[in-house]
């Protein structure tokens, strides 16, 4: 049998670890606290800088991704030194000239590949663009914003395609300079062929 003297240090010791647990499980609340309050205002700051917005928000499957964010300049454009294109004294603000494309050759199964894809420098509004697949409207590229004067060359598909000739459609999705606003869109039918 325990004496008295050896009933209260136990029950000293037992007081001892149950403020221990007590005291870690508390600190262990108060970070996952912080941790969540931290992650929230990350996820506030992210949307106040970079708001979504839904044209560019697209359904891949069972999965919905951001395929590009207008804000993001794309990082593979390159100054555009071919001939400058004038706009005529009457063309209308809300209008922009754009590259016709009847082809656009890339090797097959191969996600970096080269183009041309160009926002002539007389435009008065970024360009992202979209490559789709006509038949099954599959999704193939999207770029970031690309102002005018540039070009993108090297470009990284989001499928490698195997060989053969594919109906696509090239959309190309105007931003104002200076608000990054979505203002429209205009698309271009191509034959994309596959080597």
């Amino acid at each position: 049998m325990f004496n008295s003297e050896e009933i209260t240090k136990r029950a000293l010791l037992r007081a001892e670890e149950i403020k221990t647990v007590k005291k870690k499980k508390r600190n262990f609340i108060q970070a996952a606290a912080i941790t969540l309050s931290l992650c929230a205002a990350l996820v506030v700051i992210s949307l106040l800088v970079f708001p979504l917005q839904g044209d560019l928000l697209e359904i891949i499957g069972p999965f919905t991704i951001p395929l590009s964010a207008p804000l993001i300049p794309d990082e593979n454009a390159k100054p555009y030194m071919g001939r400058e294109i004038d706009y005529p004294d009457t063309f209308a603000e809300n209008k922009f000239i754009i590259q016709s494309y009847d082809k656009i050759i890339i090797p097959a199964n191969a996600l970096d590949v080269q183009v041309f894809l160009v926002n002539p420098d007389s435009n008065r509004c970024f360009f992202v663009f979209k490559i789709i697949l006509e038949e099954t409207e599959e999704i193939i590229y999207v770029s970031g914003l690309v102002k005018p004067g540039m070009y993108l060359e090297n470009i990284t598909l989001l499928k490698a395609l195997e060989k053969g000739e594919y109906n696509a459609v090239l959309e190309i999705h105007t931003y104002d300079l200076e608000r990054y606003d979505f203002t429209q869109k205009s698309e271009i039918t191509f034959n994309l062929i596959v080597k």
